[in-house]
């Protein structure tokens, strides 16, 4: 497969003609009081089209480029080197629009608070809709002429997203039952999955309802996770020619899909399949680990053994346009005949038979397999990624690699592939060459961000997961020494953990709690913490869980498909596995 690469680190150049980017830091708010100007943060991700859409249309606009380095002080980072400000202005972006998406916009006064955010603009009006241009001249307006106002906006905004004051609480299994409740309330019955389009994946939330059956023997819990794991897979949402899950799908049945793979999304699946294998023994399931297995060892997998962060489709090219095929295409790499059986497995018809119709494959699911359905997919496969080339971000994230140990090491331990676990040992030793400095674990191979609590949490359960896979009683005491930094490194005042390692941040340090697409780092402190207490039975970490869990059981609120992978911890708690 081709790929170009994304750029791994923000230029430190400008021309009269580039935005003066600042960087995340006291400095940078001490210049906007003394210049007396809002900051402008904008929030990306490398491999979201429409991140690199607004880069392409907005920032090099000689208009926007103008205005925000005379009336702003314009800062951009990366949503996944500085997860903590990218979960708190997500925060403040629900509570405006009642929703969330990227990339972020936010406007910061010189104190540090958020007055407004909104996220992906265009550089022209659209549909009658608000321009970025006609934003910034508007909030430049506003500033000047009604500061006031917007100071009262951002207290009130700052107020209302100030976490309340730790009180310890007992988990029960009371609050499990009533998060499985709200889960059944907001559950598509028709193709799985919660909430409207679009719809993302939220492994977290399909092994909540895994462990709900196997703790309480509830046979719709397993049915909700079982129709969610097998039409994504069967769907569209999985790429049935080169492997991998995408992000999310546009609709709510699966069959659109967005253009970006992340290694977060397919490590969490990967794991989640795996689980439910081991339940069910699921055919389909056993698929979906090997395919996505493979895809990750092929296409995310570095040669120093780390693991990248994600691909997506050039800017340049059509939305899609890598993925899609036309029928004359495939007749003419697999003949007439084959793409026909071809075509009618992965349901590519009606619509898609004209010559420039496209759509994307799909299981039929009352046909059987041709039997060499592999043979011709793999030929697809080569033509598709001959023609045109895909973005993969080449960074490695420890969070998402120690995501990945657990994945590889579980697909090992539940299907032999002894590829998966030299892979996730790979991964540790990468960790332990490379991502120390000073005795801190790093965030990632750009070393431009803090260490972060889910660092050091799916660091340490991807150990436990191996030890588990091996019974190599090195990778338990690896998992240790990583869990004691814990304490050391993030712990507040209060009991509870920071999820970012620098106190001299500008926004005030939180301890964030809701499981977004990609679980917290206190969710995963606290499955980390009891894990061992189960393991080695020392009270340390007997102690350390139970403090943890308790802070979670006083936190956890609606809606509980927010807090997926901690009420997860808090089952596991409750009632734990026999392995």
């Amino acid at each position: 497969m081709a790929y170009i690469t994304l750029s791994e680190k923000s230029s430190r150049t400008y021309s009269e003609e580039q935005i003066m980017w600042h960087s995340w830091s006291q400095d940078t708010f001490r210049i906007a009081h003394d210049e007396n100007k809002p900051v402008f943060l904008h929030i990306y991700e490398r491999n979201c089209r429409f991140s690199q859409s607004m880069a392409k249309n907005c920032f090099a606009d000689k208009m926007v480029i103008k205005l925000l380095n005379r009336d702003y002080i314009p800062v951009k980072i990366d949503k996944d080197e500085y997860k903590e400000i990218s979960d708190f202005c997500s925060s403040i972006c629900i509570k405006i629009h009642g929703k969330t998406a990227l990339p972020m916009n936010v406007f910061f006064t010189p104190f540090k608070k958020p007055f407004y955010v909104i996220s992906y603009m265009e550089r022209f009006p659209k549909n009658n809709s608000l321009s970025f241009v006609d934003l910034l001249h508007e909030i430049t307006f506003l500033w000047k002429y009604n500061h006031d106002d917007i100071l009262e906006i951002s207290d009130e905004l700052s107020e209302s997203t100030n976490s309340s004051p730790f009180s310890a609480a007992r988990p029960t299994l009371f609050l499990c039952r009533e998060a499985f409740d709200s889960f059944f309330r907001c559950y598509d019955s028709d193709f799985g999955g919660f909430g409207l389009a679009p719809k993302f994946p939220m492994p977290h939330q399909i092994l909540f309802l895994l462990k709900y059956y196997t703790s309480f023997n509830d046979k719709t819990a397993l049915d909700m996770a079982e129709k969610t794991l097998l039409n994504m897979y069967r769907g569209s949402l999985f790429d049935h020619i080169s492997g991998g899950f995408f992000r999310y799908a546009n609709d709510h049945a699966w069959e659109q899909p967005c253009f970006e793979k992340r290694l977060a999304d397919n490590a969490l699946l990967l794991y989640t399949y795996c689980c439910a294998y081991k339940i069910t023994q699921n055919n389909d399931y056993q698929k979906a680990i090997i395919k996505t297995t493979d895809f990750m060892l092929r296409c995310l997998r570095s040669k120093n053994g780390s693991f990248y962060t994600g691909i997506s489709t050039e800017l340049n090219m059509a939305y899609g346009r890598y993925y899609f095929l036309s029928k004359t295409e495939i007749d003419f790499i697999l003949g007439k005949e084959k793409s026909d059986e071809f075509c009618k497995y992965f349901c590519l018809t009606s619509a898609f038979a004209a010559e420039e119709g496209k759509s994307m494959p799909r299981i039929n699911k009352v046909m059987e397999a041709p039997f060499d359905i592999e043979s011709s997919v793999k030929k697809i496969d080569g033509y598709r990624s001959s023609r045109s080339n895909l973005c993969v971000d080449k960074t490695a994230v420890i969070a998402y690699n120690g995501l990945s140990m657990m994945a590889l090491a579980k697909a090992f331990a539940v299907t032999g592939i002894s590829d998966a676990l030299n892979a996730a040992e790979r991964i540790h030793v990468f960790i332990e060459k490379n991502m120390w400095k000073c005795g801190t674990l790093m965030h990632s191979t750009n070393d431009v961000s803090l260490s972060q609590l889910s660092d050091y949490a799916f660091y340490a359960l991807g150990l436990l997961e191996l030890y588990k896979a091996t019974a190599d009683d090195r990778y338990l005491s690896d998992a240790e020494y990583i869990a004691a930094l814990i304490p050391h490194v993030f712990r507040t005042d209060g009991g509870e953990y920071y999820s970012i390692s620098d106190i001299k941040l500008p926004a005030n340090r939180t301890s964030v709690i809701t499981d977004s697409d990609v679980p917290s780092g206190s969710s995963a402190a606290a499955l980390t913490f009891l894990k061992l207490g189960n393991i080695t039975k020392k009270p340390m970490w007997q102690s350390l869980a139970r403090q943890q869990l308790s802070f979670i059981a006083s936190t956890v609120s609606l809606p509980y498909t927010a807090h997926a992978f901690s009420l997860y911890a808090l089952l596991e708690d409750l009632k734990p596995n026999s392995d």
